[in-house]
């Protein structure tokens, strides 16, 4: 069955039709919590531009001031300090930072380990992260195998 429609009547479902999808909007945008924000002026509504956002965040995934900071730390055995040569068998990396030429602070670290694989190559690997600066790491050594404080220092 062919409905005929007149004019008007096309113009009424057209108006229908649009009133329908203004108001599906309207709950679509509520629904996701309105993520996107429009605020109101005086002049109207302040829109970001892309350059805008883009601006903002890149601020917030590139923190200046922590890439700074970590920019004065270097991961620091005691093969790189005078601790090396003593005859001591644990170290701790508060000792081992502040053994440096410039004393730096810990700001954790790593038991690192190194050992020999079948065709005689060293394999240094991190075996497990500190529980903390002050934990006193026992240095192991044997033919094969290998174990000592792998220290994140850093500059004041």
């Amino acid at each position: 069955m062919i409905i005929k429609l007149k004019n008007k009547e096309w113009g009424i479902l057209i108006g229908v039709v649009i009133v329908i999808a203004l108001v599906v909007s309207l709950v679509t945008v509520n629904l996701t919590g309105n993520v996107i924000k429009v605020r109101s002026t005086l002049v109207g509504q302040k829109v970001y531009t892309k350059a805008e956002v883009d601006t903002k965040l890149n601020g917030v995934a590139t923190n200046q001031g922590v890439l700074d900071r970590l920019s004065k730390c270097e991961p620091i055995t005691i093969h790189d300090t005078s601790l090396g040569t003593t005859t001591k068998t644990s170290f701790s990396c508060d000792e081992i930072c502040s053994n440096l030429q410039v004393a730096k602070k810990c700001i954790g670290g790593f038991v690192q380990g190194s050992r020999k694989n079948i065709n005689g190559h060293d394999i240094t690997y991190l075996w497990r992260p500190i529980t903390s600066c002050s934990e006193n790491i026992l240095i192991s050594a044997s033919e094969d195998q290998m174990q000592e404080p792998l220290c994140t220092c850093c500059s004041p």
